[in-house]
């Protein structure tokens, strides 16, 4: 990414956590995860940063639900850590081609059919 690209990306994504660290009073998330969002922005750049982000709330959703459909003692107000999805997102990010946007444009595609 160019250095534009990364500052773009770092101001987008830490900024937007931050927001919601913010507007929740770090109930929604930790001042912790604007470091790392920050960092995933310089690292990814703005667009495959924005697909790492997508993926992190996915990843994060799906074993939040797949927890409490277990019965893990996970409920919806139970707090889980952001982090590790952020982790996992900026793997598949880095070492897979696989777009979340695409995902969606062509599932979306395949129901317009």
């Amino acid at each position: 990414a160019t250095l534009l690209d990364a500052g773009f990306g770092a101001a987008i994504f830490g900024g937007g956590i931050a927001l919601i660290v913010y507007l929740t009073r770090g109930q929604g998330m930790g001042e912790g995860d604007i470091y790392i969002a920050s960092a995933i922005g310089v690292l990814f750049g703005l667009a495959r940063g924005g697909e790492v982000a997508i993926m992190s709330f996915w990843i994060g959703a799906i074993v939040g639900l797949l927890l409490m459909a277990l019965k893990k003692g996970v409920r919806m107000k139970t707090e889980l850590p952001f982090a590790p999805f952020m982790f996992v997102a900026s793997a598949v990010g880095a070492f897979t081609t696989f777009s979340p946007i695409l995902a969606i444009a062509t599932i979306m595609q395949s129901l317009w059919r």
